[in-house]
């Protein structure tokens, strides 16, 4: 699952895992922190496999100085190669 925040505006994700989607279990809006967003400010969760299907590209923003190592590279992802993985893991926000 990714948090994902619409920089241009106001519209949110509609599909699996929107707000109000059946698939919200308590335990998964407990595990996830889950806010019902009742106020449409762009920012929505999305499953992966709905990630590899809608988008082509990723960028991710975090604060460096979070991490002791870092590592700079730049490659091109093809969604073929990113199915090979379990697409049920989840990515924990950092602090």
């Amino acid at each position: 699952m990714l948090l994902i925040k619409n920089p241009w505006g106001h519209f949110s994700w509609k599909g699996k895992f929107a707000y109000g989607d059946s698939n919200w279990t308590p335990e998964l809006k407990q595990a996830l922190k889950y806010d019902n967003f009742t106020k449409d400010q762009g920012v929505f969760w999305m499953d992966w496999e709905s990630v590899l299907t809608h988008f082509t590209s990723l960028e991710l923003n975090w604060d460096p100085a979070l991490f002791v190592y870092q590592k700079s590279f730049y490659d091109m992802w093809k969604v073929a190669d990113m199915t090979k993985y379990d697409t049920r893991s989840t990515l924990k926000a950092c602090p």
